[in-house]
């Protein structure tokens, strides 16, 4: 039976940093894949076998292949693999089979170090921005690390340049280390079958340097109110790519979008530097213009926030927000924009502006609906009015699986 196999090079060192790369068959024409990391990090044969395995598995499971992969892997790293695989498989049984992992050897899994705290990629958005912070607050943040290759091309300095700045201003004012990586990865798999968007190589950046932190730290893009599977990354498989050593959580789940903007609002750092866009200008930052842009915007200004310059400085115009063009996601965060104007007592003609685009876009009475519930929930989460006792107890517990209180019994 033919296989994907993954023949790994010996890892080399250039200009500060070290290569990791593989040379990978059986997926359409034979390519190079490579990752490079500081020369500074830890590296082994598990961590490098980890991020390998990671990189191919959704490859290998569209062509129905087992992988061959000459390094090791931990017997519960492969565990988690086949139950990644199975929730796939079962998701898309059109396009994804079960297959083996074939590693040179399996090994044990080396014991849990929460102490050395999570290691979060990193991308200046709204959902990174947050996990970092608060991750921080609580003690749990062991360093960041933002991945080139990515939304970021490889021959794209500006862009890459000033994302770095953005990126190491954070890590200094969290007192964390900032790891720069790269990867030839998504330039590769995107022509490739099995491919479910660029989370899977930020997942092995993460596994490459393990050696330095306890768990990774993967920043959710959707709430759990808001839930929907299959998505690429979601709070039930992305654990699943993680090994019992080095665990993998998505991180900050609990939270809508604009509770996160009202928790990084108090970081400086984070409003200077956000970069929550869809069309990066040249020089790294955001354009202030696109539609994640635009919905950022609005929710510091929903919030009571001026808007940061980062994001235009001003208040999208009743032009703009008319041409939004409302996705899903984009009807989720303007139904939080207009809850939380409201509930502010905003009357400015631009939530007049959100109110008339969610009502041509899909009703006037559902989009007030959806609003007055959400501004009820907000209301609840940001302290304003009355608690039941039982409302008391669930936000207390909330606050606990967000790590901000918990019983010292509490396993971590």
């Amino acid at each position: 039976m033919s296989v994907v196999a993954v023949a790994a090079e010996k890892v080399a060192r250039e200009g500060g940093e070290q290569i990791v790369a593989a040379q990978i068959s059986g997926v359409g024409e034979p390519y190079r894949l490579w990752y490079r990391v500081p020369a500074a990090a830890a590296l082994d044969d598990v961590a490098i076998g980890h991020a390998l395995a990671v990189s191919v598995i959704t490859q290998a499971m569209a062509v129905g292949r087992d992988v061959a992969l000459d390094l090791p892997l931990t017997r519960g790293l492969v565990q988690n693999l086949d139950e990644f695989q199975r929730v796939w498989a079962t998701w898309h049984p059109d396009r994804f089979r079960r297959v083996a992992l074939r590693p040179s050897a399996l090994v044990d899994d080396e014991p849990f170090r929460s102490e050395r705290g999570a290691a979060v990629g990193f991308s200046l958005g709204v959902d990174s921005c947050f996990s970092a912070h608060t991750l921080a607050r609580a003690g749990d943040l062991g360093g960041l690390v933002a991945v080139r290759g990515l939304e970021v091309g490889l021959a794209d300095d500006g862009r890459w340049d000033g994302m770095v700045k953005g990126v190491a201003a954070c890590a200094r004012a969290l007192d964390r280390p900032f790891i720069a990586a790269s990867t030839n990865w998504e330039e590769c798999a995107v022509r490739r079958p099995g491919y479910l968007g660029y989370h899977l190589p930020i997942v092995a950046a993460l596994a490459l340097v393990s050696r330095g932190f306890g768990w990774g730290a993967v920043p959710s893009s959707y709430s759990y109110a808001h839930l929907t599977v299959p998505l690429e990354t979601n709070p039930l498989t992305d654990p699943m790519l993680g090994r019992p050593g080095f665990p993998l959580r998505q991180h900050g789940a609990w939270a809508r979008r604009i509770e996160k903007v009202a928790a990084i609002a108090a970081w400086p750092e984070a409003v200077r530097h956000l970069r929550p866009c869809d069309a990066i200008r040249p020089d790294g930052t955001a354009c202030g213009r696109c539609r994640k842009c635009v919905h950022s915007a609005l929710m510091f200004a929903a919030l009571g926030h001026a808007v940061p310059d980062a994001l235009g400085g001003r208040i999208p115009s009743p032009e703009q927000i008319a041409g939004i063009d409302v996705t899903p996601y984009a009807r989720l965060s303007l139904t939080e924009v207009l809850a939380a104007a409201r509930g502010r007592g905003c009357a400015e003609p631009w939530v007049a502006a959100v109110e008339a685009r969610l009502a041509r876009a899909g009703g006037a009475t559902r989009s007030a609906d959806e609003a007055d519930r959400a501004e009820r929930q907000l209301r609840y989460v940001l302290g304003v009015g009355p608690r039941s006792a039982a409302s008391r107890y669930l936000r207390r517990l909330g606050r606990a699986l967000r790590g901000r209180t918990r019983p010292r019994s509490w396993p971590d």
